[in-house]
């Protein structure tokens, strides 16, 4: 059954290796070539100026705080 198996196998490998008439001529192909899309981004959220709340925590009077800041980032 083993040799069966492997001259099975080998035929099918010397199947595949062998080229079709049509593809080893070389006429009929053709290649395809997907065409790419240019996207833009919008000015309207990137490269602009805003205002951040950033948070921290301190001890203030034996209690732990929590002290907020606005910040200005670039977003």
């Amino acid at each position: 059954m083993k040799i069966l198996a492997l001259m099975a196998a080998g035929l099918i490998g010397a199947a595949a290796l062998t080229p079709l008439p049509a593809m080893a001529s070389g006429s009929g192909q053709t290649v395809v070539r997907e065409r790419t899309t240019v996207r833009h981004v919008s000015n309207n959220r990137h490269n602009r100026w805003r205002w951040k709340t950033v948070c921290r925590t301190q001890w203030r009077n034996h209690h732990r705080t929590r002290v907020c800041r606005k910040v200005r980032v670039r977003w």
